[in-house]
């Protein structure tokens, strides 16, 4: 560090750069209304500062004198609550473009390993992924701890900064950092500037939890390119910990990988992943026993004997510990599993029901009414509406907390809405703060919660359910234009709604609760999300004429699974999406747009027809097709019928030449890094390597759609970057059958980098 660089940083902590004078060796600077006064000089090539007295090393002295990090680990360590049951997950490290996955039995060590790396000259992103309920969180928060405690002891010299985004869609990094630093930890010292600088130097490791919301509710990719700003103040130095349930390159199209691909840059970046495993039967018995349950083996068995060892009751960490709530007795347990064992599939809704049966019990009115003893509070379906409006309040506030004086109001308004004495309303209101589903999330700021986001977004699709059974248009509106609705919410909702004559009418009126919202609203994808749903299980309440549908949009995946029959699409829009194990026969898509579809050998589309509709991509036996006459002719093999008449016959039709094919391989592997080496490039084509070096490489160099790096690593081979931005190369593509094509179409589109 040189001392322009060490101006540069101590400038981002003061109030203004003015406030800081470094001249012949003098250090006069101001920060937090203290006045700083020292001496800076070089010693055997290095820059140490001296104050009062003592002599340390430049870093040393930012880190602790001004970035104050120990109070910042004292803060973890008393924000962030300790987990007493803490359980090592399992889980597969995917090092790198080079590397294949990797089974690990310490997930927590294995992140921890990752992230003291840190590589000089690169920006480095861990990627934590696993569904919901499966321990993201846990780790993070245990991560940060055990990191806390190190650097407390000398042992280690970064901190773990946890930073939940919650499902926000914020598109500005500096709110979430400061919020997170000054809310949560009630760490005022830093600006987000400073921040930035302490990540570079590689003294703090931020870890942005939940960002899978921030990526699903901005399809455009504005909250994903917040990401990439993010790394381009990070000037290739520093690493970040991303949970999320699934990392950006994993996407199959290009096009929602290439908006972050494309913030990055002119920065080196590379990405890797932890994937974390469900639990397993030891995992399960160390928990009972942290937990001091002694009869853990035999809770076990009942439940693996009922369904099967790969049961979620028995993987999935929030919902073991739910259920060692719940089954901890044998006549509880017994109980439990003869109620899910009536419609397995629907276990989470009939766990959540046996927890509220639990609570009615326990919620005793103690008023002392001789006329009415040991009576229930709330009736069973009482406490379902009360979470329910608890769950719409939080969404329509944005957060996935609320302060104790509006959970009070909202069980006010609740207990009057149901006509509830003000002797019930009293012991309503403070027993709510005890439910089993809702939990004290901030002790310092009175924040209450659900215990964890699966149960909030179920009782968010209880309110969702009745909202549209009740036809309240003006309440449906303001949910679905919040933001992007959960998966698990739209299938409650539906699920409440239940099927029948009715389906007809509410498709109807989920169409105009959209149509008139542009095509930017989140209405629009919500409610098409909820439409494909109800269309859902193969049959046609609507009879034999086919139900029109006009000017829905839907989300992706849209039609994954589904079985869809006798449903005309009209001026539609679907989002990629797979067609796996889906079965969509006798409907008609009319003058529809189809960003992407994956076929796969199990998809169904027998009978039904393409109208005049644009298929931009279709995916299939991992090869992309473009060109319309291929599409059509997929399409017609697949049992469809379309109205573009191929051209030419299957034999006659072009294929995608092998070189073009090996480039698209290489392709994907840009995404994991932002420069690939040679060895990288023999590792993932093998025996294709040499002719791809030797014969294709020299002409994709030449042309501009590769390019030497100025990074070469800590050996002498060649590093290669992308020249033109990839949405520029995912163009140019599609309109390629030979690299040939390729590279003249690349010149057209992207002149200045060919």
């Amino acid at each position: 560090m040189d001392g322009a660089r060490f101006k540069e940083i101590i400038s981002s902590f003061s109030d203004a750069s003015v406030d800081v004078d470094l001249t012949k060796g003098k250090l006069l600077m101001q920060v937090r209304d203290e006045i700083i006064e020292a001496t800076v000089h070089t010693k055997e090539g290095n820059l140490v500062v001296t104050e009062n007295g003592d002599t340390l090393p430049a870093t040393r002295w930012l880190v602790k004198r001004v970035a104050r990090l120990p109070l910042l680990a004292d803060r973890i360590l008393s924000y962030i609550p300790a987990e007493p049951n803490f359980v090592v997950p399992s889980g597969f490290l995917d090092k790198g473009p080079a590397d294949e996955n990797v089974r690990v039995s310490d997930a927590l060590n294995a992140a921890k390993e990752m992230l003291d790396q840190r590589p000089a000259g690169v920006s480095s992103v861990l990627y934590l992924t696993s569904d919901g309920g499966e321990g993201k969180t846990t780790l993070i928060n245990q991560l940060a701890r055990q990191q806390a405690e190190l650097y407390k002891q000398r042992k280690t010299d970064w901190l773990l900064l946890p930073i939940p985004l919650g499902g926000r869609t914020f598109l500005r990094f500096d709110d979430i950092v400061v919020g997170a630093l000054v809310n949560r930890l009630r760490f005022q010292l830093l600006y987000f500037e400073g921040f930035v600088e302490l990540v570079r130097l590689g003294v703090i490791v931020p870890a942005f939890d939940g960002f899978e919301e921030m990526f699903i509710e901005n399809p455009s990719g504005d909250a994903v390119s917040a990401l990439g700003n993010l790394m381009q103040t990070m000037k290739s130095e520093g690493s970040l910990l991303i949970a999320a349930r699934k990392a950006y390159y994993e996407y199959s199209s290009l096009s929602d990988s290439s908006t972050l691909f494309d913030a990055l840059g002119s920065i080196s970046a590379t990405f890797s992943k932890l994937r974390l495993n469900r639990w397993d039967r030891l995992q399960f018995l160390d928990y009972c026993k942290k937990r001091d349950v002694p009869n853990g083996e035999e809770i076990y068995n009942d439940v693996s004997l009922k369904f099967n060892c790969d049961h979620p009751l028995l993987t999935r960490a929030v919902l073991v510990h739910r259920l060692l709530d719940v089954a901890a007795s044998s006549k509880d347990r017994q109980a439990l599993l003869d109620k899910l064992n009536s419609e397995p599939q629907k276990y989470f809704e009939q766990f959540v029901s046996a927890i509220i049966t639990r609570e009615v019990d326990k919620w005793i009115d103690k008023s002392g009414d001789l006329a009415h003893p040991a009576r229930p509070l709330l009736t069973f379906q009482e406490h379902f509406d009360l979470l329910s409006m608890i769950a719409q309040e939080m969404w329509a506030s944005g957060s996935a907390s609320l302060r104790v004086d509006l959970l009070d109001t909202i069980t006010r308004l609740f207990c009057d809405k149901q006509k509830k004495d003000a002797s019930i309303s009293r012991q309503v209101m403070e027993r709510i703060k005890q439910h089993a589903l809702i939990v004290l999330s901030d002790p310092t700021k009175q924040l209450y919660s659900f215990d964890h986001e699966e149960f909030y977004h179920y009782f968010l699709g209880e309110a969702l359910g009745t909202i549209i059974k009740d036809g309240s248009a003006p309440d449906l509106r303001l949910l679905v234009r919040t933001r992007a609705l959960p998966r698990i919410t739209m299938d409650v909702a539906v699920h409440c709604l239940g099927s029948g004559d009715s389906t007809q009418k509410v498709i109807e009126s989920l169409v105009s609760a959209c149509v008139t919202d542009d095509s930017a609203s989140f209405s629009k994808e919500n409610c098409g999300g909820l439409i494909v749903r109800l269309l859902d299980g193969g049959q046609a309440p609507w009879g034999k004429e086919k139900l029109v549908l006009k000017g829905a949009h839907f989300p992706p995946d849209a039609l994954v699974e589904r079985k869809i029959v006798n449903v005309q699409f009209v001026d539609c829009y679907f989002q990629g999406t797979s067609l796996k194990s889906a079965d969509i026969t006798t409907c008609i898509f009319d003058n529809c747009d189809l960003e992407r579809l994956e076929i796969e050998t199990d998809s169904g589309i027998k009978g039904t027809k393409f109208s005049n509709s644009r298929i931009r991509c279709i995916v299939t036996e991992g090869a992309s097709l473009f060109d319309p006459d291929q599409i059509a002719q997929l399409l017609i093999q697949k049992g469809a019928t379309v109205s573009h008449v191929p051209k030419a016959t299957p034999q006659q039709i072009k294929k995608r030449d092998v070189d073009l094919v090996l480039f698209e391989r290489i392709l994907r592997v840009f995404l994991r890094a932002t420069d690939i080496s040679d060895s990288t490039i023999r590792q993932k084509l093998g025996k294709d390597s040499n002719h791809f070096s030797s014969d294709i490489l020299p002409e994709l160099l030449k042309s501009g759609a590769m390019r030497l790096s100025d990074y070469h690593g800590g050996g002498t081979q060649r590093y290669y970057r992308l020249g033109p931005r990839l949405q520029e190369v995912k163009a140019a593509l599609e309109k390629s059958l030979t690299t040939a094509d390729f590279i003249k179409s690349l010149a057209k589109t992207s002149p200045t980098k060919t």
